[in-house]
């Protein structure tokens, strides 16, 4: 950790918050197994990387209907759903 780095951890601290630790692309890829690893998002990143957006959309929206991402997403559906009736705006 360079001398930035542990300033702003510090600072961070100071302001009661707990500093975040930069991931690297391995480490954010095994947490992203580990969160679900039944989820593949891997076609449509390379689509986005190749200019193909539409192929990328198609590509997500199919791997976000499987059925292995269906109950990965329910909390957030169901909040949603419950704010479009009751006119709430969507909370964390």
């Amino acid at each position: 950790m360079d001398r930035h780095q542990a300033r702003n951890n510090i600072k961070t601290l100071l302001q009661g918050k707990t500093p975040r630790k930069a991931l690297s692309l391995g480490e954010a890829k095994a947490r992203l197994r580990a969160a679900d690893p039944g989820i593949n998002i891997s076609r449509s990143l390379h689509d986005l990387n190749r200019g193909k957006v539409k192929a990328a959309g198609t590509a997500l929206a199919i791997e976000t209907a499987a059925v292995v991402t269906i109950p990965y997403l329910q909390p957030l559906l169901t909040r949603v759903v419950l704010g479009l009736f009751t006119g709430r705006k969507l909370n964390r």
